[in-house]
């Protein structure tokens, strides 16, 4: 995954330019972080064509939402059933 920095390892602004775009270092510069959370969250990216371009042409940045989406679907799934609860009360008392 990516650093807090656009491209895979350092940030960048919200949004992502074209794949083509090299950024000083000659790196692609990637969506980011961020902006993939918000995404797989569901926020919209209508407005953000830059990103929804780049997403188009990245399979490293598609790779990296749909594997945050998964993410995200899992936790919405969970139930509270599924969730830990704290153990009784005589268990407590046998640690301490």
């Amino acid at each position: 995954m990516t650093g807090a920095s656009g491209r895979h390892g350092t940030a960048r602004g919200r949004g992502a330019p074209s794949a083509n775009t090299r950024d000083e270092e000659g790196t692609v510069a990637h969506v980011e972080q961020a902006r993939l959370v918000e995404l797989a969250l569901g926020h919209s990216a209508h407005g953000d064509e830059s990103t929804l371009r780049h997403l188009a042409e990245c399979g490293r940045c598609r790779d990296e939402l749909r594997a945050m989406a998964r993410v995200v679907a899992a936790a919405r799934a969970a139930d509270v059933v599924d969730l830990p609860t704290a153990p009784p009360e005589r268990v407590w008392q046998r640690i301490v």
